[in-house]
C-alpha cells in the first residue's frame, strides 16, 4: 500500500481561527464565517498542492535541457526521413513527427514557465497568488481596507497586518515581519 504524505497545512486550528475572528470587533454582520474559513483553508491546501505538483515535475532546468535535446533530435530525424527515397517511406512505419514535436514543444513551454521569472531568486508565484487571494478575501467579503498604520518607530501595524500574519504563519509555517507584510500590501495590484 502506498503511503500518502500529509501536506504541511491541513486546516486552521481553533486557536488560529479564534485569533482571526478577534482581529476586529467591527466585522460586518452578514459575513458567512464558515465560507471564509473554508476559503482560507482551500488556499492553504492549493498552495502546498501546487508546490507538490511542481516538485513532481522534476527540476525545471534539467527537464528543459532534456526536452530541448529531444526536440532537436526529432527535428533532425524528421529532416533525415525527408531525404529517403519515396519507396522507402511508403513501406516504413507511419511516424507522426509533427505530433511528437508539438508535444515536446508544449512540455518545454510548461517547463519554461515553471523555471521562469515567477520562480526566480526568492520569487514564488504560488506564494504571491496566496497573498493576492488573502487580500481579496480581506476586501470582499470581509469589507476590510487595504491599509495599515505605523507606530512612532515606523513599524507597520493594524488588523490587516495581523490577519495576514496569522494566516500566512498557519499555512507556510512562518510569515514575514510587519514590514514584510506591509510590502506585500503595498505591492498588491488590487484596486481597493
Amino acid at each position: 500500500m502506498m503511503m500518502v504524505e500529509a501536506l504541511p497545512f491541513e486546516a486552521l486550528t481553533e486557536e488560529q481561527w479564534q485569533a482571526i475572528r478577534s482581529i476586529r470587533v467591527d466585522w460586518p454582520d452578514d459575513i458567512d464565517w464558515q465560507e471564509v474559513r473554508k476559503h482560507i483553508e482551500v488556499q492553504g491546501w492549493a498552495y502546498w498542492k501546487y508546490h507538490e505538483g511542481r516538485n513532481a515535475f522534476g527540476l525545471p532546468p534539467k527537464m528543459r535541457k532534456t526536452l530541448g535535446g529531444l526536440l532537436r533530435q526529432v527535428r533532425k530525424l524528421r529532416e533525415g526521413m525527408k531525404s529517403l527515397p519515396r519507396h522507402v517511406l511508403i513501406d516504413g512505419p507511419d511516424v507522426s513527427f509533427e505530433a511528437l514535436e508539438q508535444r515536446l514543444e508544449d512540455w518545454l513551454f510548461i517547463y519554461n514557465a515553471l523555471d521562469g521569472p515567477s520562480f526566480s531568486g526568492r520569487r514564488d508565484y504560488y506564494r504571491d497568488n496566496l497573498y493576492q487571494e488573502l487580500l481579496q478575501l480581506w476586501v470582499d467579503p470581509l469589507e476590510g481596507r487595504l491599509s495599515y498604520s505605523r507606530k512612532l518607530d515606523g513599524t507597520p501595524y493594524g488588523p490587516l497586518i495581523d490577519f495576514l500574519t496569522i494566516i500566512v504563519t498557519a499555512i507556510l509555517g512562518r510569515a514575514p515581519g510587519p514590514s514584510g507584510i506591509a510590502k506585500i500590501i503595498d505591492s498588491t495590484e488590487m484596486i481597493s
